[in-house]
């Protein structure tokens, strides 16, 4: 019999306080029904009883073993998740012997959504199905039988068949208000949600997001989580173009792969023009954790199954399938996300947040590390790790939200800026004056300032160093330059640079005025208790005006675009 895998279910119940589930109902459990069989010399079982049907080969348990099979309509043993449903009886199997070989058991259902969980200890582990025939197939290890029950050496098994109520993905596109009165439109954020989710999952973190940033109202984005991520982004592109006559007026909030379905749409399909911020909240930038498809497909179960938090279930799909395919490090699609393209980039701002203690997405992951993303964007952007935080809790625990918000709308304790200074101009580029405030009650070490520099499509140049003791003229060492500064609380440093037109140094009249154009990115980096680590970030993009400068001398029409970075740190 060829055996196909059309989906692996897999799930999570909160075992918060509960140890592993029994009933909480006030009045008894009614009674079971109970079928006692005894195992003869040689014999095979196959035989139904009641809504299952068990296959037992010959020598799965040593002759004479009775087997006792119990099947609860309110059984006193279930999952702590309340929204699970049962669909079938709770079954209970228990052996007065070790079994020797696993247990085949079938139950009529079609329900391709249908979840089946085993009990091991205090945690509930979902189980592999194989519908086949109109019935839902799986097996039943012997290792994985409980510790020795009370009738002698044998093994138990406790068995749940349902579904998890009001998460399963979303059936078509749509876009729902979650949070907040009123129509999509100025002053609305929109919410993706990833796999294993629907638009409904999104609630909590948009009813707790709503008043702290002050939105109108949230809507959530509704999309069936086996579509491809630019499919899902061509319907969010669609939906923000349709609100071009409000202006910059949306804000978008990704989570998971919901992250990447904003990114595609921002960057790839340009939906830029309506869209001021995005905040990304534990998105796999590089990929989740698994090294090809299949092994991600098995981290997701092994994730949930440990999450003490995430409150939903995790319905995983092929192990080829295009999620899998997707997230996987490296694949085609993160490839060609992560890579930038000419005139891709829109003034919109981005939040990345990642979870300290998330074991689906890794911080790096989650921050898009080594990703250019000043290429992708002529916004602000800002990085944040949040303590404590696990992939689901960043969307369903309150306290860690108001976090994130907070963060995401916080000056924080260091502001940096850029700005021209229209007193000195000269032929090879702009004299301007960086600003360092720290704003915090304690004093920082600065361990380095860098200028990565972008040409007009995008392309990285190089990166240089700044160099507090080199004249001006010279700030700009290509080899590395430490920077020992400490700058105190409340103090303000104002720092004069010099800009080129290229990485080269080129004067302006040794540059065409097509290739002057581009972009700066700059990065300062503190020390803490003897780390390097990222303090702030923030952009110059340089324009360039139709007239070529004439002559050399007088100040070019260089429109300095002034940057401004904040970090929430600290």
């Amino acid at each position: 019999m060829r055996i196909n895998y059309p989906f692996l279910f897999v799930f999570l119940f909160l075992l918060v306080g509960c140890g592993g589930g029994g009933g909480n109902s006030s009045s008894p459990n009614p009674a079971p029904t109970e079928t006692l069989m005894t195992i003869n010399p040689g014999e095979s079982l196959d035989k139904t009883v009641g809504s299952y049907h068990f296959s037992i080969p010959a020598g799965a348990f040593p002759d004479g073993t009775d087997l006792t099979i119990r099947q609860y309509a309110t059984p006193p043993f279930r999952p702590g998740n309340p929204r699970f449903v049962e669909t079938l009886p709770a079954l209970e199997i228990s052996s007065t012997a070790a079994a020797y070989q696993a247990l085949t058991v079938s139950a009529g259902t079609t329900n391709d959504q249908t979840i089946v969980g085993l009990q091991i200890g205090d945690s509930w582990q979902p189980l592999s199905v194989v519908p086949q025939n109109g019935q839902l197939n799986f097996t039943l290890a012997a290792p994985q039988g409980q510790a020795p029950t009370s009738r002698g050496l044998g093994d138990s098994w406790r068995v749940i068949v349902g579904l998890i109520k009001d998460n399963l993905p979303d059936s078509g596109y749509g876009i729902y208000r979650i949070a907040g009165e009123g129509e999509l439109g100025p002053n609305s954020a929109i919410v993706v949600h990833g796999i294993f989710d629907n638009y409904q999952s999104m609630t909590t973190l948009g009813q707790t997001l709503q008043p702290l940033m002050g939105w109108k109202n949230v809507y959530s984005l509704a999309y069936d989580y086996h579509v491809s991520t630019p499919e899902a982004a061509q319907y969010l592109a669609t939906i923000l173009d349709s609100l071009k006559a409000n202006g910059k007026s949306i804000d978008l909030v990704g989570h998971s792969r919901g992250t990447l379905v904003i990114r595609h749409a921002m960057e790839k399909l340009h939906a830029t023009e309506t869209v001021k911020n995005c905040l990304l909240i534990c998105g796999p930038h590089l990929g989740g954790n698994g090294a090809q498809a299949f092994d991600l497909f098995k981290r997701a179960e092994e994730i949930a199954l440990n999450s003490d938090t995430f409150n939903a279930y995790v319905h995983a799909l092929f192990a080829n399938d295009t999620w899998t395919n997707e997230l996987v490090a490296n694949s085609n699609f993160l490839q060609k996300l992560n890579t930038p393209s000419s005139a891709q980039r829109g003034q919109v701002n981005y939040f990345l947040v990642g979870g300290e203690d998330d074991t689906w997405v890794s911080p790096n992951s989650a921050l898009a590390d080594g990703v250019m993303l000043e290429a992708m964007t002529n916004g602000l952007i800002n990085r944040q790790i949040i303590s404590g935080a696990t992939h689901g809790s960043a969307v369903n625990d309150p306290a860690i939200i108001k976090q994130i918000g907070q963060l995401a709308r916080s000056n924080g304790p260091i502001e940096a800026s850029i700005e021209p200074n229209p007193a000195e101009a000269s032929q090879d580029g702009w004299e301007l004056t960086i600003t360092i405030r720290n704003n915090g009650s304690q004093s920082v070490q600065l361990a380095d300032m860098s200028f990565d520099t972008y040409d007009k499509g995008g392309n990285w140049a190089g990166i240089q160093w700044y160099d507090s003791a080199a004249g001006s003229g010279t700030f700009y060492p290509n080899e590395y330059r430490p920077w020992n500064e400490t700058i105190a609380a409340g103090q303000t440093l104002h720092i004069p640079i010099h800009c080129w037109p290229d990485y080269d140094k080129h004067s302006i009249d040794e540059v065409p005025a097509s290739a002057q154009a581009g972009s700066n990115v700059i990065s300062i980096s503190s020390l803490i208790d003897g780390q390097k680590e990222p303090l702030v970030r923030f952009q110059l993009n340089r324009t360039y005006g139709p007239n070529h400068p004439s002559p050399p001398r007088t100040r070019a029409p260089h429109q300095i675009n002034p940057g401004r970075g904040l970090i929430g740190a600290g």
